[in-house]
């Protein structure tokens, strides 16, 4: 995981994760754990658990329904940067041949 974004989940700033829904990621469940290793070395790990799933066909429409706060970025961000922070890992073309998953996440 990115640092910025590891540290906010590991200061309780951030409680959405955003991934494609592919899949692995098909494969969640609520009230399973995820371990996220913090890029670029992996040697800090935090421990979270899936409080809740939501799918999304694609990033505007997950824009929609949680504050950019709990996503980890800034309230002030434009939606033109928010997508293009997920367009640096993920293609247009996998957003709309996957959809998106908001992962809502308690620190353990």
């Amino acid at each position: 995981m990115q640092p910025q974004f590891f540290e906010k989940i590991k200061n309780n700033n951030k409680t959405v994760e955003i991934r494609l829904f592919d899949e692995k990621r098909k494969a969640l469940r609520i009230g399973e754990q995820i371990e996220f290793s913090k890029q670029p070395e992996l040697r800090e790990k935090i421990l979270v658990e899936i409080i809740e799933l939501r799918k999304f066909p694609d990033f505007v429409s997950l824009l929609n329904e949680y504050s950019l706060s709990e996503m980890g970025f800034a309230e002030t961000i434009s939606q033109k940067d928010f997508l293009q922070t997920f367009y640096q890992y993920y293609t247009p073309e996998e957003e709309k041949m996957f959809g998106v998953i908001a992962i809502k996440v308690k620190l353990l």
